[in-house]
């Protein structure tokens, strides 16, 4: 097909000599009325979101239940314990700087943590049933258990009668719909790594979670920040989980309803028979727009574009096949096999040619040698002296996820993660280890003992991998939480009622013991607070917690 001659009645295009201009008349509708929206704001405290702060209030839900049991306090280091409801007013702990989107689920608002002077995205997400609250209450509890540095985190949630409110990190460089407006088309090197970031995004997912995300499209890819390697580099993450899906390997989903974006949607997809594979047809959508700026699937009217869909009927612009590498052909065609058993899976495009072509993955686990010895050796005196330690840690990694030194552990982690999974093996340990530190003949010894120390160091909720957070709590210099302010911040999350003491039953809910039937971990959180409690009095104030902290902090420096 020639896409500088053939009219396009379905899309809004710009002719000129030298090349097409991308603009997608539906979606720029949407985005241009957002924009309108944005300009009409105090982008300080708009009315309109004083009243979304103002009308949330808090209510006495039950605790969260759907937390797996465990035998001792020691497990409640995971990640997912340190995301959960905020039982304050919204009003208590965040001010609203203006509105970021509108979407088909809810409203995306910019505020700032008053303590902490933190930058966040707040998604309201109206409950207008029973079933939707459900919904809402799913895809919190399946955005608790993701942890990977190409998938936007969430902190923690208020809720009222009506409403949710989703606490989530917040990246200020836009969404990629915004960024191929501005930019119009990129290099093959710049889309090779964003797409090598949402390759690993979806591996993650389809493979260690076997969810599907069911709406990829570049308003759910944002941009954190530039990277600092090369210029015309971006770093992105995943967002807008709110219709993922848990698909079973074997058998496919089946469902009458469309889900996700049409010119991004599969062709399974609209026979209502799908699995993971449909989020791969999508990243090829993606590519092909990142390098020719256009959709592949184009016509008059919505009837034509799902035939086209159907029959995989793309070709590329005059010009192209000359001016660009026959890997990146290969994968889109790879991307865009109409028979989802022929597409290619995300991790065969990891390890597709056109991204060893560019070098996506050596620039994306870029560190210095410096740097990743640095990581290494605090892993290995890494050690707390109890469960409330780590998991303060664990907390500060987690809301912190922009740090510099953060960002850099992150890479170290993917250095070693080889498989691109998001949990690193033992083996994968052993074998980066001795690839990056270990030389001489006893090297494949030592490295095999070394391995064996971190990972029955690290692995703290014995589930044979060590995922990312695990890793970056050890690698990260404790100095940087030697902070009055970051730490009141931890003690604060503890406080759940913000009295200014943290409780039996503060801490006994932050270690998932809501059920109060197991004997065992009430007596080792007893033992617990007796330990810090140094006044005896039952409680545990900040300058006790603060004390502890520091023991451990001067303990690793």
């Amino acid at each position: 097909m020639n896409f500088n001659k053939k009219i396009k009645m379905g899309t809004c295009y710009e002719q000129r000599a030298d090349r097409t201009r991308f603009i997608i008349d539906e979606d720029y509708k949407i985005k241009q009325e957002m924009i309108e929206t944005i300009k009409n704001l105090n982008m300080k405290k708009s009315e309109e979101d004083q009243k979304i702060f103002q009308k949330q209030t808090t209510i006495d839900l039950p605790p969260d239940n759907n937390k797996p049991p465990a035998s001792q306090a020691k497990p409640a280091q995971n990640t997912e314990n340190v995301i959960g409801r905020n039982r304050l007013k919204l009003t208590q702990e965040y001010d609203p700087e203006g509105q970021l989107g509108v979407g088909g689920y809810g409203q995306v608002y910019l505020v700032r943590h008053k303590k902490m002077n933190l930058l966040r995205a707040m998604k309201v997400i109206p409950v207008k049933s029973k079933t939707s609250g459900e919904k809402t209450e799913e895809e919190i509890e399946l955005l608790k258990q993701l942890d990977h540095p190409n998938i936007v985190k969430l902190f923690e949630y208020f809720s009222d009668n009506d409403k949710y409110y989703l606490i989530t990190e917040y990246c200020k460089g836009g969404d990629l719909f915004d960024l191929i407006k501005k930019k119009k088309k990129f290099s093959e090197l710049s889309a090779a790594y964003i797409m090598f970031q949402i390759f690993r995004a979806l591996n993650y997912c389809h493979n260690t979670h076997h969810l599907v995300h069911r709406d990829i499209k570049p308003e759910n890819i944002v941009v954190f920040r530039k990277n600092n390697v090369m210029e015309d580099l971006y770093d992105v993450k995943l967002i807008d989980f709110g219709i993922s899906k848990i698909f079973n390997k074997v058998e496919k989903n089946n469902d009458n309803r469309i889900k996700g974006s049409l010119n991004y949607i599969a062709p399974e997809v609209l026979d209502g028979k799908y699995n993971e594979k449909c989020d791969i047809w999508s990243c090829g959508v993606i590519l092909y727009i990142l390098v020719i700026g256009e959709y592949p699937f184009v016509g008059r009217n919505k009837s034509e574009i799902i035939k086209k869909i159907k029959k995989g009927d793309y070709s590329f612009p005059n010009g192209f096949i000359e001016k660009s590498s026959s890997d990146i052909r290969e994968l889109i065609g790879k991307c865009l096999m109409v028979n989802p058993k022929e597409r290619i899976s995300a991790n065969d495009a990891l390890n597709h040619s056109f991204f060893n072509l560019y070098d996506a993955n050596e620039f994306f686990i870029h560190v210095t040698p410096a740097f990743l010895n640095k990581t290494i050796n605090n892993i290995k005196k890494y050690e707390t002296k109890n469960s409330l330690q780590e998991l303060c840690l664990t907390y500060f990694v987690h809301n912190y996820p922009n740090q510099d030194d953060i960002i850099l552990i992150n890479k170290v982690f993917s250095k070693f993660n080889t498989s691109n999974t998001g949990k690193l093996t033992k083996e994968e340990l052993k074998k980066g280890l001795l690839k990056y530190l270990f030389k001489g003949k006893k090297s494949k010894a030592a490295a095999e003992k070394e391995a064996n120390t971190i990972f029955n160091k690290l692995d703290g909720n014995n589930n044979n991998g060590i995922e990312c957070e695990e890793f970056v709590r050890a690698g990260i210099d404790k100095k940087l939480i030697k902070n009055k302010k970051v730490l009141k911040f931890m003690f604060d999350f503890l406080d759940k009622d913000r009295n200014g003491e943290i409780s039996f039953e503060e801490l006994k809910e932050v270690f998932n013991r809501e059920d109060g039937n197991n004997a065992e971990s009430e007596k080792n959180i007893i033992e617990l607070m007796k330990s810090i409690d140094t006044d005896l009095n039952g409680q545990i104030s900040f300058e006790e917690f603060y004390n502890m902290m520091l023991k451990l902090i001067d303990g690793l420096i």
